[in-house]
């Protein structure tokens, strides 16, 4: 969560947060918090190594604030980007709550308007919620501040909504703005990772493929999904894949990748990179046929659609997701013409777009 301007979670003085914070999901919570709306925020726990009287982490303030905030500790890592307004709007994103997010990065979302109570959707993502919840560790929130600093962030005058400048990519598409309202009945399937991920869900959604499969996502990295597609390529080679992936990875959590897209292409596959002209690509969705697109929190890895399917909590190696899917033909064409446009601007992929290792600490800039 990025609210002034510094990457990562501290950095921001209680001042800069409460006067000059440059993210407007930042100042929704806080007003909302100070107009009576009860805020709950469960996060993954990193130490900011902030402490009194310097700068502040943004869920510390919040805590101050008076959000309720709790680390997640069901699995091994939190990857959702879940927001449920009122049980009657949920949505699911790729972006984390940061300037790059919502700015920078090419990011893939949904709302799911208009709900009513008993809504399967709202009563399944609010039951994981607050399984996890309920499994949360108290956020440790360092609260020897000055008196005069805790009544600044408890403050309950509405902060003014920051202005939000994006500039228009000129070697990537501009997707239209705002983005389109689709009202209709459709299929809706809604279901979470690590409990439902790969063998329950995601790979029999993929087996019923009879003409193609786009896949427009951050990196592929799982051996078994990788596995699934090459079987299913070769089972039925009228059957058209198509994945377009970041051309820039984070070096680190996704050693695997360059393998992964090595024998898909050796399948043939069809895996395309971006050209890296936004801050990276990190959307993850994917069309069958042409009839649904899946709208997921998570990447095609191993931790974020693990194949063991016991997750007792702590476990390390599965991430905590959500995934929704839609049939309505329009939601699916914008997806689609969104991923098309994206793929004329693109490369194929071949093992020299793999980028170096990052220099060692002592020469980073």
């Amino acid at each position: 969560f990025q609210a002034c301007g510094v990457r990562g979670g501290g950095g921001c003085s209680p001042a800069q947060l409460r006067y000059n914070a440059s993210s407007p999901l930042f100042v929704a919570l806080v007003n909302a918090i100070h107009s009576g709306v009860r805020v709950r925020l469960l996060v993954g726990y990193c130490s900011t190594n902030v402490n009194p009287p310097g700068p502040i982490d943004v869920f510390s303030y919040l805590a101050l604030a008076g959000a309720s905030v709790r680390a997640y500790a069901t699995t091994d890592f939190i990857h959702s980007k879940y927001v449920n307004v009122d049980n009657r709007k949920v949505a699911i994103m790729s972006a984390n709550f940061d300037l790059e997010g919502f700015l920078y990065n090419r990011e893939a979302g949904v709302v799911y308007d208009g709900l009513v109570p008993g809504s399967p959707v709202a009563d399944f993502t609010t039951a994981v919620f607050d399984g996890d919840w309920e499994l949360a560790i108290a956020y440790p929130v360092d609260a020897t501040w000055p008196a005069s600093v805790l009544k600044l962030m408890k403050d309950k005058s509405p902060i003014p909504m920051p202005p939000v400048t994006f500039t228009n990519s000129t070697c990537s598409y501009n997707v239209p703005d705002p983005p389109p309202t689709f009202s209709a009945e459709m299929d809706v399937t809604v279901y979470t990772m690590p409990d439902d991920g790969v063998e329950l869900s995601l790979i029999p959604h993929l087996q019923t493929a009879t003409t193609s499969i786009d896949v427009y996502i951050y990196v592929i990295a799982s051996r078994a999904i990788v596995a699934e597609l090459i079987a299913l390529k070769q089972s039925r080679p009228k059957l058209r894949i198509r994945a377009l992936v970041s051309g820039y990875v984070v070096p680190g959590p996704f050693a695997s990748y360059p393998a992964a897209y090595r024998n898909l292409t050796s399948a043939g596959i069809e895996v395309h990179v971006t050209h890296d002209c936004l801050g990276i690509h990190h959307q993850k969705y994917w069309i069958v046929d042409g009839s649904s697109v899946s709208v997921s929190t998570n990447n095609w890895a191993e931790s974020e659609y693990p194949t063991f399917t016991v997750f007792p909590p702590g476990v390390h190696g599965a991430d905590r997701g959500l995934t929704l899917r839609f049939t309505h033909p329009g939601l699916v064409a914008w997806y689609a013409s969104v991923m098309d446009a994206d793929w004329k601007l693109s490369e194929p992929w071949t093992p020299s777009l793999v980028p170096p290792p990052p220099p060692p600490p002592s020469v980073l800039t």
